[in-house]
């Protein structure tokens, strides 16, 4: 039966506390952190031996799915105990860096063909095209309506700066000048961020004049 998180890292914990046993009674002490990452190292080092094998670049007798399983097993465990040390919560960490992932990913995806990665707001944040967006209270956090280039060439045209509801984290709202226009959102540290990339150094999003070539 699948179980969830909080379970699994429960038995993970039961483990960690009869191996620090074990350890004491064989050393007088349980194992540092250091020695619990190096027994991670060593696990990875098992792991990549295993997908060799699967995968026919190496022959080692005795390997298949149970091993895989054992070794991915004792990788997490690995990563859970560190987890717990250090004051991690794993539960709530690896979702939100996830999410940063997916977001970085994108980003980069979007940069490499020259395009735009942005939420489009028309789509997933119930506004239309030709919709309009501002903070309430005024705040604009550096950036102000107008048109910007984006470094890979794109204009656009910067409508205002919003707060998430849930977050409060702060979100430029523009769109392409182009007709009909398309409008995205995008968190205001990804705007404003520096890039460095295909020999250029300098702002994502530059602001130019209105008549500007």
């Amino acid at each position: 039966m699948t179980q969830d998180f909080a379970t699994l890292n429960a038995h993970a914990m039961e483990v960690a506390a009869a191996y620090d046993d074990l350890s004491t009674k064989r050393i007088g002490r349980p194992w540092t952190n250091q020695e619990v990452a190096l027994g991670f190292v060593g696990d990875v080092g098992d792991l990549a031996k295993i997908v060799m094998t699967l995968e026919g670049t190496r022959r080692i007798d005795g390997i298949g799915l149970e091993q895989l399983e054992h070794e991915l097993c004792d990788a997490i465990w690995s990563c859970l105990v560190l987890a717990d040390r250090f004051g991690v919560d794993i539960g709530e960490a690896f979702p939100r860096q996830m999410q940063d992932l997916v977001r970085h990913v994108s980003e980069l995806r979007a940069d490499e063909a020259g395009t735009d990665s942005a939420t489009p707001a028309g789509e997933n944040r119930g506004m239309s095209d030709d919709s309009t967006a501002s903070t309430d209270d005024g705040e604009s956090f550096g950036v102000e309506p107008g048109t910007y280039r984006h470094f890979k060439g794109a204009r656009y045209e910067v409508i205002g700066v919003g707060r998430h509801s849930e977050t409060e984290e702060p979100y430029v709202f523009y769109r392409t000048t182009t007709t009909p226009p398309t409008s995205w959102v995008r968190p205001l540290a990804m705007f404003v961020e520096p890039v460095s990339r295909d020999g250029y150094e300098g702002p994502r999003f530059a602001r130019i004049d209105d008549d500007a070539d």
